[in-house]
């Protein structure tokens, strides 16, 4: 975690909220789901099981600015894939 120095008070730099896009059998769509991009790849990951979706590997696009999570279903998916 990176700290900003200013009048002798140390305090949390922010991170930027990144959209999170789930990769699901050749199809990639943008989730309801956000994360900084500072989070691990496990909190990621968490966030994404917690609506549902079982991934398998997380990783940030810095040319997306985006997390991507391959997943392999979800419990119940949305209509249209």
């Amino acid at each position: 975690m990176m700290l900003l120095k200013g009048c002798g008070v140390s305090m949390p730099a922010k991170s930027r909220l990144r959209p999170v896009f789930i990769e699901l059998g050749g199809h990639v769509i943008k989730a309801d789901i956000v994360a900084s991009e500072a989070d691990e790849p496990a909190r990621v990951s968490m966030k994404a099981r917690e609506r549902g979706w079982f991934p398998y590997r997380v990783r940030f696009d810095d040319a997306q600015a985006a997390w991507i999570v391959s997943s392999f279903d979800r419990v119940n998916p949305p209509r249209g894939l």
